[in-house]
């Protein structure tokens, strides 16, 4: 028995690679070494593996998307509250949710781009194909949605090219040389010449758009120091939204100690004709009225009296929903102050602006919605009186167009701001000294016009730092923000490089690129040398396996081969 065991040997021997076996096993499910094909792909297996390519390049674009629309997340969570009534951070939820996808593909491109090196098949597992279409198509309606609900969003992603455009291309053209050596030695393997020179041309044509696209794109932070345009002044969103509950005293007091010039808030009339601040035409989000009324719950807010609305708590709901994920950072003293905050009168707010020397701007909510109004169309004339009564300075006030005739409501002190969207002709021939817009109103181009014709321009909102630093590059005067304490903290634009420095860098960056890339095909074609002489090389192991003709194996044979090999492993 010892010695027939001591005959026995084995006819075959396998060296276990683990590595290999790790990645043919999570793209493809072939744990087994047996399993590692390197027969010839076939049109199904590339057809997959462009399009994982092609979607992982947009579910890319589609997190930068997301890290853009940061600027506007308060914005994105607020339209789903309207949907489902429920304050919750949803866009923290989005973002993840996409980063997890995108991660996902990555892994799974990799995995192909090994499976190319090693000269592997590249069966894909059915499993990831499924997810390959269902995760893209959550990405792409996660998009979708939101460019319908505001389409201004992907204004923020062209103006984000102007300032990450020259990052970009330098990302893209060091991700391009390093996949040059993949590339390369599929190149060197091709025979047909025609096909030859195809990708010759494309791979020639794509890098030149790489080398020169920062000539296609101008970025305003790219400018010497001393043409850099005077800091944007501040003026508070709601106070300082992001830091304390919105359009309370506390608010607004957070944003003049910050650097404020000037506070922006929302007028609404009470049912007993009272101007009071808050924006929602609802309580439910920014109050405990479903504590306080709770039959009132879904009733419009100027359906309140003023006495019902000073009962109210405005402040508790920025410390227990935490909207811009600040409330770690407040003090103890603060957080007590929250708590006892009320929803402010239009007068009350006025007298602390008036103290403190500060300029105000409103939104008058008209109640549109609520006809039945004892004081429905008279919004504009409280408000006046209001500002009347409170003493301000009328040099003070920014008052919006749209919100009433200066003359008819006796406010001719006022400054007179015109809306961004009626457009630069507009603005021009009607002589204003004030522009408010959205930042998907006016264009730089735009802005760049009125400010040489002395127009002060004012952008909303603006919470993003690079956001705020691309338009204090552009020149514009004042900005709006929720971020009052982030904002007035900078001391320089984001990513402000000479031009002397960047044509530097992007000489450099380009230079390197191309002489890896030729030192790249080079080496390249060294290595594959005894291949590329074979001939019937071109490809698999030796240039011999994928020069062969595919020949179709019955399932039963292959169950056979199979179980041989296994035998032989054994």
């Amino acid at each position: 028995m010892a010695y027939r065991r001591s005959s026995i040997r084995r006819i075959q021997y396998y060296h276990q690679n683990y590595c290999s076996l790790c990645i043919t096993g999570c793209f493809g499910c072939r744990w087994k070494r047996y399993k590692q094909s390197k027969m010839p792909n076939s049109k199904c297996d590339r057809t997959w593996f462009v399009l994982l390519l092609l979607l992982t390049i947009f579910v890319g674009m589609s997190l930068y998307f997301w890290l853009v629309v940061y600027n506007d997340f308060d914005s994105v969570n607020w339209y789903i509250f309207e949907i489902v009534l429920s304050w919750f951070n949803w866009y923290a939820v989005i973002f993840g949710i996409t980063a997890a996808i995108f991660i996902y593909f990555i892994l799974l491109t990799i995995f192909a781009l090994c499976h190319v090196t090693f000269q592997y098949q590249l069966f894909m597992h059915y499993l990831h194909r499924v997810l390959l279409v269902l995760f893209a198509a959550v990405a792409l309606a996660a998009i979708s949605v939101i460019s319908h609900i505001a389409v201004y969003e992907w204004t923020l992603f062209t103006l984000s090219i102007h300032i990450t455009g020259p990052f970009i291309q330098i990302g893209a053209v060091c991700l391009m040389t390093l996949l040059s050596w993949l590339m390369a030695g599929q190149w060197l393997r091709i025979r047909t010449k025609g096909l030859k020179i195809f990708w010759s041309v494309a791979f020639i044509v794509w890098m030149l758009f790489l080398y020169l696209s920062p000539l296609l794109v101008s970025s305003p932070c790219v400018c010497q120091s001393s043409h850099l345009p005077a800091k944007p002044q501040i003026i508070g969103h709601r106070g300082n939204a992001a830091f304390a509950p919105e359009n309370t005293l506390a608010s607004f007091e957070s944003a003049v100690q910050h650097g404020a010039v000037a506070l922006e808030s929302d007028v609404r009339v009470s049912s007993d004709g009272v101007a009071f601040m808050l924006h929602d035409d609802k309580l439910l989000r920014t109050t405990n009225v479903q504590k306080i009324f709770p039959d009132r719950v879904n009733e419009l807010a100027v359906r309140f009296n003023i006495s019902d609305l000073l009962k109210l708590d405005a402040g508790s709901f920025f410390l227990q929903k935490d909207p811009y994920g600040t409330v770690g950072s407040l003090t103890n003293e603060q957080i007590v102050d929250y708590k006892k905050q009320e929803i402010p009168t239009l007068l009350r707010y006025l007298k602390y602006a008036n103290r403190t020397k500060k300029s105000v701007m409103f939104d008058i909510k008209s109640g549109y919605k609520d006809e039945l109004h004892p004081f429905y169309g008279l919004h504009a004339n409280i408000t006046a009186e209001t500002i009347k009564k409170s003493g301000i300075p009328l040099e003070k006030v920014l008052w919006l167009e749209d919100s009433g005739d200066v003359g008819a409501l006796q406010l001719t002190g006022v400054k007179k701001v015109i809306e961004g969207r009626k457009g630069v002709r507009y603005i021009l021939n009607s002589n204003a000294k004030y522009v408010n817009s959205k930042y998907s109103d006016l264009t730089l181009d735009d802005i760049r016009e009125l400010r040489r014709n002395n127009i002060t321009v004012i952008m909303y909102v603006i919470d993003s730092v690079w956001l705020y630093s691309l338009y204090w590059c552009s020149g514009v005067s004042m900005v709006i923000t929720n971020r009052v304490t982030t904002l007035s903290d900078m001391n320089a634009p984001l990513w402000r490089m000479s031009p002397t420095t960047y044509l530097i860098i992007w000489i450099i960056v380009d230079s390197i690129s191309l002489i890896a890339i030729v030192l790249i095909f080079i080496a390249q074609r060294f290595k594959l040398l005894p291949v590329l002489r074979s001939p019937v090389g071109g490809g698999g192991r030796g240039g011999r396996r994928a020069a062969l003709p595919r020949r179709v194996i019955p399932l039963r044979d292959r169950r056979n081969d199979r179980q041989i090999k296994q035998k032989l492993v054994i």
